[in-house]
Order: structure tokens, then C-alpha cells, then sequence
């Protein structure tokens, strides 16, 4: 493993991670809490008249999916250092294999100990006897670049999908 400093296509990528998951992240939560908030004060304006308790527990729900906002900002934190440390992480390796799981497909490194999750379209293109360079942001663990030569088979996928 050797350390290299991040290229403007790094932190492009990186900084494209941050916006994408905020944004959905604020939009869900923000749903939530406007969905709560319009049916409470639908309630009322149709003349039911919840009872106090109802309307406590509506405003406690409402405070606990507002929390969800700060979680999904300290896994972009994480990720605004790694833009603004500028390091990566450069690994070679070629004893890994492939695990797929419910929650997504994974490339698992023996050497050295490695667990990342890769988009399904690049195992297709990993060739299991050659081996395989992979770049990963050094906080935060984003994957930057995977390929067995100078082609970043990430951006060949992610252009095949447009």
C-alpha cells in the first residue's frame, strides 16, 4: 500500500458521493418531517382535535427523524477531509475474490485485508489470475479507481450506464 496525493477526477468523485447522499438523505428526512407536520395540521383544521399525548408523540417522532440530518453529515465530514487532506491509498493486489450479498457485491483482498463494495457491471470485467490495482480515498475508504491496467473500469461502467 503506498499513499499518493488525489487528482481533480478524485475529488470530482468524491465530491459527487457528497451531494448525491445529502441530497437524498435531507430529502427523506425532510419528507418525513413535512408529512407529519401537514397531517397533524391537517387534523386540525379539519376540526379533529387530537388528543395531547397524540400530539407529543407526533412532535417527538418528528425530532427523531430530524436527527437522522446530522448522521448523514458526519459520513460526509469524514468525506470532506479526505477532499481537503488530498490522499489516497494505492493497493495491488491479486488474492481477492468476489462475495455477493443482499446488501450488495463485494470485493474481498486476503492481502492485504480489504472489503469493498463494487458496483455488480465491473465483475464481469475482473479477471480473477491478473492483478488488480484499487485506489481508495484513505478516510473515508471511497473507491476511487479499480482496473488490471490504466483503464479506471469504474468510469467505463458508470459511462456505459448513460
Amino acid at each position: 500500500m503506498t499513499e499518493k496525493e488525489l487528482t481533480e477526477a478524485d475529488r470530482r468523485r468524491i465530491r459527487s458521493h457528497i451531494i448525491l447522499t445529502f441530497i437524498i438523505g435531507t430529502l427523506v428526512a425532510l419528507g418525513l418531517v413535512l408529512l407529519l407536520t401537514i397531517g397533524f395540521g391537517m387534523a386540525y383544521l379539519l376540526g379533529l382535535k387530537p388528543a395531547h399525548a397524540l400530539s407529543t408523540r407526533v412532535w417527538i417522532v418528528v425530532g427523531c427523524i430530524s436527527m437522522l440530518i446530522p448522521l448523514l453529515a458526519s459520513g460526509n465530514i469524514v468525506k470532506m477531509l479526505d477532499v481537503f487532506q488530498a490522499k489516497k491509498v494505492v493497493i495491488a493486489t491479486c488474492e481477492y475474490h468476489i462475495e455477493k450479498q443482499s446488501a450488495g457485491t463485494f470485493l474481498v483482498s486476503t492481502s492485504p485485508p480489504l472489503r469493498i463494495e463494487i458496483y455488480d457491471k465491473i465483475v464481469p470485467l475482473l479477471k480473477p489470475s491478473v492483478t488488480l490495482h484499487i485506489e481508495l480515498s484513505k478516510l473515508s475508504k471511497t473507491v476511487l479507481f479499480i482496473s488490471h491496467d490504466q483503464e479506471n473500469l469504474m468510469e467505463r461502467v458508470e459511462s456505459e450506464e448513460e
